[in-house]
């Protein structure tokens, strides 16, 4: 990806395809991109971009991008504008401190990822639950057919973990607390040793 830079201010960003010169009105081939030097792009205002790795999405709210011209280092930097996401819900209120209400007349609350990660969470113990309620379901049906023992250990193990990954949700101080339960565990050399807190469940029953 190149610019297109007039002094010192970018004004196009040309990605290296067939470009029409502002200054000179003449019409360049895709070409000079892998055949002209980076001396000879910059003397007609072409310089490479050096782009910016986005934010995660998954913590952060991500915007557009800006370009500043580095006379320096005779490159174009990009930079993505971003916002953390909240991690505690919000009570949406008006320009006038209001409260938003929903269609119901209750407050409008935008959820944190605290709120949609316990709520995920929940998803997640309930579809590895599932495949084992029919034994809970015949055993309440028909006492004389036990529940057996490896699925009522499976069933507490998932319960619990949902337990102990809402806890460390809902403790997560803050959004670095909060992304370190994403990390996953590694031995001294970079080899995973376990699952990220956030998905330490145990495996399918069978599995």
């Amino acid at each position: 990806m190149y610019a297109y830079v007039k002094a010192g201010q970018v004004v196009q960003i040309v990605n290296a395809r067939a470009w029409n010169d502002p200054a000179t009105g003449v019409q360049h081939p895709a070409s000079i991109f892998s055949l002209w030097s980076k001396a000879d792009l910059a003397n007609i205002g072409l310089y490479p971009v050096v782009q910016s790795s986005p934010p995660d999405s998954q913590f952060n709210t991500v915007g557009s991008a800006s370009y500043s011209f580095d006379a320096d280092n005779n490159q174009v930097v990009e930079t993505i504008s971003s916002n953390e996401k909240n991690l505690n819900d919000v009570n949406e209120v008006d320009d006038n401190g209001d409260a938003v209400l929903d269609s119901d007349g209750n407050q409008l609350v935008t959820k944190g990822l605290k709120t949609i990660w316990i709520e995920n969470t929940k998803a997640t113990a309930k579809s590895l639950l599932s495949p084992t309620d029919w034994y809970v379901v015949r055993n309440a049906e028909d006492n004389t057919q036990a529940i057996p023992s490896e699925v009522t250990t499976h069933r507490t193990s998932v319960r619990t973990a949902s337990n102990t990954i809402e806890t460390a949700i809902t403790d997560a101080s803050d959004m670095t607390a909060f992304k370190a339960l994403f990390v996953v565990p590694t031995d001294s050399d970079g080899n995973p040793t376990g699952k990220a807190p956030i998905h330490n469940f145990p495996d399918s029953y069978g599995e």
